[in-house]
């Protein structure tokens, strides 16, 4: 009598499990479509050293009001981060020997080198350039 609980618990769960698969498969994942994050940063990995930290900023602040998180500027950071790990992005510090500069309009690339007194260094995708204090 036990084994015939478990073995229906079992069944109960498996076909709870493959119902979950079939929605995130047929339902979810057609409509956002997976981002191939390697790929994307590729360019990026390979111009930063293999661990350490570097420095990060963009045209799109993380924080507008302090304190308070801006979730347009979240975002782009967090990909940015997720795709270089083990290197650690400094938010905000255009001080150490490189920074990565993404942009969300590469035509302020000027502008964000200015702010932050960084000279242009090479492109590293269509939306992130390498810089170097001046």
């Amino acid at each position: 009598m036990k084994r015939e609980r478990i073995t229906a618990a079992v069944a109960a769960l498996s076909a709870l499990g493959l119902c979950r698969a079939a929605y995130f498969h047929f339902v979810v994942e057609p409509e956002r479509p997976v981002r191939h994050f390697d790929r994307e940063f590729r360019e990026l990995k390979e111009a930063l050293p293999p661990e350490g930290e570097v420095g990060y900023v963009s045209d799109v602040a993380l924080e507008e009001v302090p304190g308070e998180v801006n979730e347009a500027g979240k975002e782009p950071y967090l990909e940015v981060q997720y795709a270089v790990a083990p290197v650690v992005l400094r938010y905000g510090d255009d001080t150490l020997p490189m920074v990565v500069v993404r942009l969300a309009d590469p035509a302020r690339l000027d502008e964000v080198l200015a702010r932050h007194r960084l000279r242009f260094f090479s492109w590293a995708g269509p939306r992130i350039a390498l810089a170097r204090p001046r």
